[in-house]
């Protein structure tokens, strides 16, 4: 029997919350179509996608991005030298024979138990380690959208083929596809962690947002709102999976290999602080290319000591903003997308969580639906193009090409902003119901 069919004296507190939100949902989409001007803009937009994907095939089939890195310490783990996995000179070795000749290694900057991934891929030539890597990220492209199709009131219940084609609008897709990035295995874990957390299933999404320390700039910063916002079933669940997860990378690499890689992300965060230049040309990174925060302060004082200043107190602003928030992963994920000190324009798939319930919203009113939610202002509409426009093409990219793509991060916050109102607004749809649920449900 489901959630919604239960008598509700037989229901749990979470129980009792989840039907009354299903209930909020229910009248948000009819059977409207998608404008033809709507299907000519995703088609074309689609078009630029696999175009750029053509263009940079080159030196992603050279070993020229972040798959390089990733294939190499797959190959390392797998022939028992784990404990050599962040010896620049090892991984320079590693890369050339395994890849292909270049200036440099591109270090592997993730955590230890981050390279299993890469284990199975090591035993493929690399040309055809890259194929099956672009095929697992478009599958985990159509995963994410199909986690969160259950919330998804007007999109959910059109061709199973719409999400994921809105996804490929992004120009940060065919970034991630072209550099063989794990993004997408953060975004599923984001996805999935938000639709646990929907179902009620605290200690769960959690365990599996857990999984997301591969990249702890952007887990840590969620964990923290959470932990503020006192969802302790979450936050015990987070650090049962870190405790898991430090335990495999102690095992995989012990104690001198942890200490070489906090000296490896020391090293270069010092490296890029003093030559920003030099940093990319050896790693492969600059602070102006990164959408956050930090790309932004460092891009407007050219690395003066005054933008990190300006970098710190933004930072702050946002977290306590954000900590007064609904407690919500839409709103977590884009706030700690901006206070991340490392992200990179791949990264940027992961706006894709709360966007697609922006734009459900939206496109529900469009094809005649109506909302739980209240229409967006003129600003905050203008402020949603603007921000849609500076993830696609040919804005996004013409920004990177002329060095300023850290103004992408004005996306990122917008998209913070709407979430943070859907959430506010919807929740307080739900509370006028006038029931105790909801309040012993947020303290899980």
């Amino acid at each position: 029997m489901s959630v919604m069919e239960e008598p509700m004296a037989e229901r749990s507190p979470a129980e009792q919350y989840l039907a009354e939100q299903h209930l909020a949902e229910q009248p948000q989409a009819r059977s409207g179509k998608l404008p033809m001007a709507g299907k000519i803009l995703v088609a074309v937009l689609l078009l630029c996608e696999a175009l750029a994907c053509f263009v940079g095939a080159k030196p992603s089939l050279e070993g020229k991005v972040d798959l390089r890195p990733f294939y190499a310490a797959g190959a390392i783990v797998r022939s028992g030298q784990a404990s050599r996995l962040y010896d620049y000179d090892y991984q320079r070795q590693v890369q050339d024979a395994r890849v292909g000749q270049r200036a440099g290694a591109l270090p592997f900057l993730y955590p230890p138990f981050a390279a299993l991934l890469f284990v199975p891929l090591s035993l493929l030539p690399y040309r055809d380690a890259f194929f099956v890597q672009v095929a697992a990220n478009l599958a985990l492209l159509f995963a994410a959208s199909l986690l969160l199709r259950p919330w998804l009131p007007a999109l959910g219940r059109r061709s199973r083929a719409l999400l994921p084609a809105l996804y490929g609008c992004l120009f940060a897709v065919s970034v991630a596809l072209m550099q063989g990035q794990i993004s997408f295995v953060l975004l599923v874990l984001c996805c999935g962690s938000y639709a646990l957390l929907r179902r009620g299933s605290s200690f769960l999404a959690g365990l599996v947002l857990s999984l997301a320390l591969m990249k702890f700039q952007l887990a840590l910063p969620v964990f923290l709102l959470f932990l503020v916002w006192r969802r302790w079933r979450f936050v015990w669940g987070f650090v049962a999976g870190a405790g898991c997860a430090a335990g495999v990378s102690w095992a995989m690499v012990g104690r001198a290999g942890l200490a070489a890689y906090w000296r490896s992300l020391s090293g270069i965060a010092s490296q890029s602080a003093a030559n920003a230049a030099a940093a990319k040309v050896r790693y492969g990174m600059l602070p102006s290319e990164m959408p956050n925060l930090h790309g932004l302060t460092y891009g407007l004082s050219h690395g003066a000591p005054w933008g990190q200043w300006l970098n710190v107190i933004l930072c702050v602003l946002v977290l306590v903003w954000a900590a007064r928030q609904s407690a919500s992963m839409l709103v977590a994920l884009p706030a700690a997308m901006l206070v991340s000190y490392h992200m990179q324009p791949h990264d940027l798939i992961l706006l894709l969580l709360p966007l697609s319930f922006i734009l459900d919203d939206v496109l529900g009113r469009m094809m005649g639906g109506v909302s739980a939610t209240p229409s967006l202002p003129r600003s905050l509409g203008i402020a949603l193009v603007c921000a849609l426009l500076l993830l696609t093409f040919p804005l996004e990219p013409t920004l990177m090409a002329h060095g300023i793509h850290y103004f992408v991060a004005a996306a990122v916050g917008i998209s913070m902003v709407l979430a943070a109102r859907r959430e506010s607004s919807f929740a307080a749809s739900v509370a006028s119901r006038g029931t105790p649920a909801l309040r012993q449900f947020q303290l899980q």
